[in-house]
């Protein structure tokens, strides 16, 4: 095993074992292991298709602790260690193999929440992380939350900062120092009503240039008789112009004494950039989706549901006579559950999407069997078809498996599964490719329990929330 190896390893090992040397202060939390064995296709420097073999190994850790002699402090920690065991060490995002997630103090009142370290934001324009602080304002008898925050910047949807060369995908395109971000955040709760305003800058500091400037707003109501609305959009000031937006009208109820749920929504996306970055330049169109969903329960037990979805693409604007474009798509599912037996649970699952150029198709069926409230054993067993690289010709897909989950208590979880997979393809090269794939988890919740002792008995009584 090659240094980096044992460094991993003893990566993930300290994340395990962390959780007894904060044994001083109260605390709780959750270590988890993942491990997978598989293989896959790839191509090789002389246009070749190599099969490779990957073993990624993922440790996480996370951890709320508190009691440090200072009321209203705790210290809230989120890390993960990765790494590839095979030998061609193929699998993508193995470095840096240890990372900070989330890391930062939080001094909490009624009115006031501070945070500083490596904070989380998750706002209308996505769920990031920054180095910096944050201040929650909660004024007495509003129902209003006005938030700050500011701090060095991270690359977009990483937890590494632009700069490191583990994120490198523009080269000498990349920024030389890492970008200052300012923001703030308007909230309201009143009754039904959700809504928020979303403000983010960022700020080269060696140019003193803008880097990117965005401002979006979301809304949620709950309407009479189980219907409720939500929606938002942002605008990126940086380029000028709308950003994503969406809006979806939702209902729950029943119908002849039978639940039904329905939704109906549209959806427009357009990708974001940085100012700094090239892709900014190809001009990338947005998208519009139509989609409706619906589910019903006909008898006990039973849940049949469907979903559809309409999708377009925007004009690019590009002139090209000898070539024809098609600009829309659609999708399709359909599934049934059953439930009514006291150990046993089925699933069936029916799909296929049509987009510009390629389609796939999908089909599912599955079985769970719970002997015993700690033990969860299931089997699965799917067909489908794919487009394959540079969506010339098709594969069609056979795969079945088998999984298992046992509480071990304690807090102690472990599960596993084992899957075949075969592959044919058919049109101008048509070869066959089969895989076994194997995955194995550790999970292990702890805790003081000092809040706990302080629930009543009937609600430590509740069970879990049955598998779906």
């Amino acid at each position: 095993m090659t240094g980096r190896r044992w460094g991993a390893a003893a990566a993930a090992a300290a994340l395990t074992l962390t959780p007894a040397a904060l044994h001083g202060q109260a605390l709780r939390g959750d270590a988890d292991v993942r491990f997978q064995s598989l293989e896959f296709e790839r191509y090789g420097e002389d246009a070749s298709v190599d099969l490779v073999r990957a073993a990624p190994v993922v440790a996480t850790l996370d951890i709320t602790a508190w009691g440090f002699g200072i009321e209203n402090l705790s210290l809230h920690l989120r890390t993960s260690a990765t790494d590839d065991l095979a030998d061609e060490n193929a699998w993508p995002v193995t470095q840096p193999p240890l990372r900070l997630v989330e890391g930062y103090a939080e001094y909490s009142l009624p009115q006031l929440t501070v945070r500083a370290g490596r904070t989380p934001l998750h706002t209308r324009l996505g769920y990031e992380t920054f180095d910096g602080g944050r201040v929650d304002v909660r004024p007495h008898g509003t129902p209003l939350t006005v938030s700050a925050f500011g701090g060095w910047s991270l690359a977009r949807g990483s937890t590494l900062p632009v700069t490191s060369p583990d994120v490198n995908p523009l080269g000498e395109f990349r920024p030389d120092q890492r970008g200052w971000l300012v923001g703030g955040i308007l909230g309201i709760v009143q009754g039904p009503v959700r809504g928020s305003v979303v403000y983010r800058r960022e700020v080269d500091p060696e140019a003193s240039k803008l880097t990117s400037k965005f401002v979006g707003a979301s809304a949620s109501v709950r309407l009479p008789e189980g219907f409720s609305l939500s929606g938002g959009a942002d605008y990126d000031i940086g380029f000028e112009e709308w950003g994503s937006a969406d809006a979806q009208l939702l209902w729950a109820g029943r119908v002849a004494e039978r639940s039904v749920s329905a939704a109906a929504g549209v959806r427009r996306y357009r990708p974001r950039f940085d100012l700094w970055s090239i892709w900014g330049a190809f001009s990338p169109v947005p998208y519009t989706e139509a989609t409706g969903r619906a589910s019903v329960s006909p008898i006990n037990g039973l849940r049949l549901r469907g979903s559809a979805a309409r999708f377009t693409y925007g004009d690019p604007e590009t002139s090209s006579p000898l070539v024809s474009f098609e600009e829309d798509g659609w999708r399709w599912t359909a599934g049934a559950g059953w439930a009514g037996f006291s150990d046993w649970a089925f699933d069936v699952d029916f799909g296929a999407e049509f987009g510009p150029g390629a389609s796939s198709t999908h089909a599912r069926a599955s079985a769970a069997w719970r002997p015993v409230e700690d033990v969860r054993a299931g089997a699965w067993a799917a067909r489908g078809t794919r487009p394959l690289e540079y969506r010339i010709d098709d594969a069609i897909v056979r795969s079945l498996g088998v999984d298992l989950e046992v509480d071990l208590g304690r807090g102690l979880r472990v599960d596993g599964a084992v899957g075949y997979y075969d592959e044919e393809r058919t049109g101008g090269v048509e070869r066959s490719f089969d895989h076994w794939h194997l995955s194995v988890g550790l999970r292990y919740g702890f805790g003081t329990g000092a809040d706990r002792a302080q629930l009543h008995p009937a609600i430590l009584a509740i069970p879990e929330r049955p598998d779906p």
